[in-house]
């Protein structure tokens, strides 16, 4: 089985991917939870609040920063945050048994289109009902 939406499908998640992916990668492992599908590293009852701090801490300090000498760290921040992010891509991609479920596509997803790749992870859990995909109105 393949995803059942495009990875470059416009779309309000991919907006707010783009500038709140914390929320975005929160929704999603909220989701999951709710859904009881298996979520990656993080458990307990607040998983999705969890996902968004831990995923807003390792690349906040990249994006109020720019400018820090100290390059070392704020890439293996951003490296915790990617490999989080395909950590949840993986799980997804397994338990909907998508694709081959290649830990490096889903790597390299998270680390090349982050908001498109988190886009289409929501709407695979979210709009994605009983093999039939609902399409919010206006798209």
């Amino acid at each position: 089985m393949e995803w059942r939406s495009s990875l470059c499908m416009p779309s309000y998640e991919c907006g707010m991917a783009c500038c709140l992916p914390c929320v975005v990668i929160g929704q999603n492992v909220y989701e999951m939870h709710k859904r009881n599908m298996q979520t990656p590293m993080i458990d307990g009852p607040y998983q999705g609040t969890n996902a968004c701090c831990l995923y807003a801490m390792c690349m906040a300090p990249a994006v109020l920063s720019p400018c820090v000498s100290n390059a070392g760290y704020l890439s293996f921040l951003q490296c915790g945050a990617i490999c989080f992010h395909a950590l949840v891509r993986n799980s997804i991609r397994q338990q909907k048994k998508i694709g081959n479920g290649c830990p490096c596509e889903d790597f390299w997803c998270a680390l090349c289109c982050y908001s498109c790749a988190m886009a289409q992870e929501h709407r695979e859990i979210i709009f994605v009902t009983n093999n039939t995909m609902v399409i919010p109105n206006g798209m």
